[in-house]
């Protein structure tokens, strides 16, 4: 009998396990709320509440969706989707679109491959899909930013291993409103050259940010792009010493320059700081500062403020000696000098990847946070804080089951 019971058992798990593989995965809507959650992208939305995209992971971490979240204006969640195109799905970068709904980039890994595609996913102002697109070749590519364009299209920013000149390449993508592709340009080359920003420049072209190993100084070194309105190459400057340079994130300042963040081992042979770049409109260096101690700090979103200065957000772990790390948040001067700089904790291990400045002057940053206590999970972290970087609130946001 026991018997029996045990093979009537194993009958009914393969018989979920195949309906949950199969024909184009529709369990995804009976997914029991999953804690492997990650905020990668926020905005301020009209109403406003706060929109994120970002990644949640799936079936004990064997598969994973692009997330897309809407909270209200005290960071509780209103309705959140989940997107996919492979086995895993990553949301990396959202704007909002101005029919009102929203654009997601993120990299998508096809059922049953170890190769990636950038994935581009449209939705309505309520996140539902309008349309999703994917692009790339034979090798790996990434999509890690986007931005809208004047004509109303997109333009992606990543990395690409299928084509270019060298081992990976900076990958940039202009489509239509409708999402197809009008053209893609690569960027660096011999070693390997990613791109992880990009922006809309006052002239109609883009900026691009990222690293690489083919140009530069060092082992890496922050890689800075500017294209005209069709890709094209207009220069190209690389920032950086004898150690590893990284650019996460760029923003075209109110001067025509460039302001960019990112991560330096340049100048701590053992851990990491925050480096911030200021450039002029000609990608030339003006002033290059550094933050951090004596332990792992990195940089991951910059935003230029209304006083002029810049509020930068990232990790650092050397606020303590526990081996955590916390949330970091500094505010500099127009000259990138340090006004005042504040971590947050909420469980051991905490890391902000985007930040904005809202209506009220305040800021809304997003990330992830995780605990010693259940490994390998980890869960959306939203915080408000005022002006002075002193904290309004902040919300750990656990998933409602579509």
């Amino acid at each position: 009998m026991v018997n029996r019971v045990l093979l009537f058992l194993c009958i009914i798990s393969l018989t979920v396990f195949w309906s949950t593989h199969s024909h184009g995965y529709r369990w995804e809507k009976k997914t029991v709320k999953s804690y492997r959650n990650s905020g990668n992208a926020v905005q301020q939305t009209d109403d406003g509440g706060y929109i994120i995209a970002g990644t949640t992971w799936i079936l004990g971490g064997m598969y994973s969706n692009v997330l897309l979240l809407k909270t209200d204006a005290k960071g509780n969640e209103v309705w959140n989707k989940s997107f996919r195109s492979g086995d895993v799905n990553r949301g990396h970068s959202l704007q909002r679109t101005i029919d009102g709904g929203y654009i997601i980039a993120g990299t998508t890994w096809p059922h049953g491959q170890r190769l990636s595609d950038v994935y581009l996913i449209k939705t309505d102002a309520k996140g539902n899909e309008v349309w999703s697109k994917t692009f790339g070749g034979s090798g790996r590519d990434y999509g890690y930013s986007v931005q809208k364009s004047s004509d109303g299209g997109y333009v992606v920013a990543g990395q690409t291993d299928s084509f270019g000149a060298g081992k990976d390449d900076v990958y940039l993508i202009k489509t239509d409103a409708e999402g197809n592709e009008v053209w893609s340009k690569t960027f660096g080359g011999s070693g390997r050259d990613y791109g992880y920003s990009v922006q809309k420049s006052s002239d109609g072209g883009y900026v691009v940010a990222g690293q690489t190993d083919s140009f530069g100084a060092g082992k890496d070194d922050v890689y800075l792009i500017k294209t005209d309105a069709e890709g094209n190459e207009v220069w190209s400057r690389t920032f950086g010493g004898s150690g590893r340079d990284f650019g996460r994130s760029v923003q075209q300042t109110a001067d025509g320059g460039h302001i960019i963040a990112g991560t330096t081992w340049s100048h701590n042979a053992s851990y990491s700081d925050i480096c911030l770049i200021k450039a002029d409109n000609d990608g030339n260096k003006i002033w290059y500062k550094v933050f951090g101690g004596k332990y792992r700090d990195q940089g991951y979103s910059v935003r230029q403020i209304i006083d002029g200065g810049y509020i930068i957000v990232g990790s650092t772990c050397s606020h303590d000696n526990t081996g955590s790390s916390d949330l970091y948040l500094i505010k500099t001067d127009a000259k990138g000098n340090k006004v005042w700089n504040r971590t947050f904790v909420r469980y051991e291990f905490n890391c902000g990847y985007s930040i904005r400045q809202t209506v009220d002057n305040s800021y809304i940053i997003v990330g992830k946070t995780a605990s010693y206590n259940v490994m390998g999970n980890c869960e959306v972290y939203l915080l408000k804080s005022n002006a002075d970087g002193d904290k309004i609130w902040s919300k750990i946001l656990r998933l409602k089951k579509p």
